[in-house]
């Protein structure tokens, strides 16, 4: 197993996984040394390039540049960038006939002042806090509760379409309507109403007689056949 090297107060490690090393080299800062809120180890390919960064980063620590900031990761972009790209997806959605143009419209709108809102900001630095404050901001304009949640669910659209699952998104709760119970004066004249609502209802619908189905009071035709007691029928 490869040796450690020390460089001032770093130290280049070998890369070990599951008690193998894989040939790539990292080195290990500590954390008065690193902005990231912890230890930061950078992973180089060879162990040349390690000790170069080693022994050129403890020069700057030596020289009071006592922090070292990490490689910004490819997900972190702007608000305004991913907006736009989602954008850009729900139009390649619309020419392709998955979407409509009623639609695409309303979701368009409906990001236009979360885009003016979040603006430039990174999606990895929101929090609950900025969503909250996007809320209270749209209220205070006058916007409806039911805009506002439709708009908060395009931007779970948007966080969702750049993989960041880190911030819920939570719709504005609206107030339960109370059923009143009725009152006296309303109790008293219930049984009034449905006297009136029946005395008003027809007690026989009439159907259109036909073969199969008559009317239950008309005569049947063989009621209607009597025979003439005075002019009986005489057998030849």
């Amino acid at each position: 197993m490869s040796a450690s090297e020390k460089v001032g107060p770093l130290r280049v490690r070998p890369h070990i996984v599951k008690g193998v090393e894989t040939g790539k080299v990292f080195v290990d800062i500590p954390e008065r040394y690193s902005d990231t809120g912890g230890r930061y180890r950078p992973l180089f390919d060879n162990r040349k390039e390690a000790v170069n960064f080693a022994r050129d980063l403890e020069k700057r620590i030596r020289k009071k540049a006592t922090t070292v900031a990490p490689p910004a990761p490819a997900s972190a972009q702007t608000f305004r960038k991913t907006a736009e790209d989602w954008a850009a997806l729900q139009r390649l959605k619309h020419d392709a006939g998955q979407k409509g143009a009623g639609a695409l419209e309303t979701e368009l709108n409906r990001a236009k002042p979360l885009k003016a809102h979040f603006g430039n900001r990174k999606l990895d630095r929101l929090q609950e806090r900025d969503v909250l404050q996007y809320k209270r901001d749209r209220k205070t304009a006058g916007i409806g509760r039911v805009t506002i949640n439709a708009e908060l669910a395009v931007l779970r659209r948007i966080l969702n379409h750049a993989g960041s699952r880190h911030l819920t998104v939570a719709p504005v709760p609206g107030q339960k309507k109370r059923h009143k119970p009725p009152t006296p004066a309303e109790v008293q004249r219930a049984p009034a109403s449905f006297a009136n609502a029946n005395a008003n209802a027809p007690l026989i619908r009439n159907h259109a007689p036909n073969s199969r189905n008559r009317n239950a009071f008309s005569t049947p035709a063989s009621a209607s056949r009597t025979k003439n007691p005075t002019n009986p029928t005489v057998i030849a």
